[in-house]
C-alpha cells in the first residue's frame, strides 16, 4: 500500500508519465515493393529485433510485405533495433533476386508501431 501511494506521490509532484508500459508491442511493417515485384519466399525473409548490443531479442519469418508482429516487452529494453532482411524478384525472373536489408528503431513503449519503407528498384 506504502509502495502505490509513494508512486501516486511521485507522479504528482514530478508530472512523470506514469501509465504503466503495455505489456505486449504491436509492430506493423508495410514494404513497398516495386511495381511487378514479389517477396521470394523460398529465401525465408525475417523480421529480427536486436537490443543495442545486437543480441538477437526474436525472430519472424516475413510471409507477406504487411504483417504485424506482437512482441512481448516484459524484460526488454525500451527501443530495439528491427532488419527486415527481404529477398524480392520481378515475376518470371526469380534467377534475378535482390537482396535487401531495411533497419529500423522501434519504441516498445507504444503500443503500436508503424514500419514503412519502399524497397529499391536496383541496387
Amino acid at each position: 500500500m506504502r509502495k502505490r501511494l509513494f508512486l501516486l506521490a511521485f507522479c504528482v509532484l514530478t508530472t512523470a508519465h506514469c501509465r504503466p508500459a503495455p505489456a505486449v508491442s504491436n509492430i506493423h511493417l508495410s514494404l513497398k515493393l516495386p511495381d511487378g515485384y514479389h517477396l521470394l519466399l523460398r529465401a525465408k525473409p525475417t523480421f529480427t529485433l536486436y537490443t543495442e548490443k545486437g543480441k538477437v531479442v526474436r525472430s519472424f519469418p516475413l510471409t507477406s510485405p504487411e504483417q504485424t508482429f506482437t512482441v512481448p516487452v516484459r524484460g526488454l529494453a525500451k527501443h530495439l533495433k528491427a532488419v527486415a532482411k527481404v529477398f524480392y524478384c520481378p515475376a518470371g525472373k526469380e534467377g534475378l533476386c535482390i537482396i535487401h536489408k531495411a533497419t529500423f528503431s522501434v519504441d516498445l513503449e507504444r503500443k503500436n508501431t508503424e514500419l514503412h519503407y519502399t524497397l529499391p528498384e536496383d541496387l
